[in-house]
């Protein structure tokens, strides 16, 4: 799942990424991990989240690794829960990513293709440190 949030759903193939399609992908994703349907994550769902947001994505985890996850989870949390509500929204997980998201976006047209993501990526991601 964690790898998935990072950068939402840009492995769209050829269809460019816009902000648009990045908040329905985490909202897809907030509607998985959502188990009480209140429209936000709470720590105890991000802490229990299944391996990753979209189901059979990942082959199963190894107990090493499903303690490293638990690990990381917490870290991520405390970061994605940007306003320390205890609860993880839609609104937070996109914008923490729309700086990176501008940095890919390298002609400003609102679009990050496949081309402009691969060009950039390696810049982008170290230059923003949103985590």
């Amino acid at each position: 799942m964690f790898a998935l949030l990072l950068l939402g759903g840009f492995a769209h193939g050829n269809d460019p990424m816009t902000i648009e399609r990045l908040r329905q992908d985490f909202t897809k994703i907030v509607a998985h991990l959502d188990y009480d349907h209140d429209g936000r994550v709470s720590r105890n769902e991000w802490y229990n989240a299944p391996e990753l947001a979209v189901p059979g994505a990942m082959a199963p985890l190894s107990a090493s690794d499903r303690i490293e996850k638990k690990l990381f989870a917490i870290g991520d949390f405390k970061n994605e829960d940007t306003n320390q509500d205890k609860f993880v929204t839609v609104d937070e997980l996109v914008a923490s990513r729309e700086p990176i998201f501008r940095c890919l976006d390298a002609n400003g047209d609102g679009m990050v293709t496949s081309v402009e993501s691969a060009a950039s990526k390696n810049k982008c991601m170290s230059a923003k440190k949103y985590r």
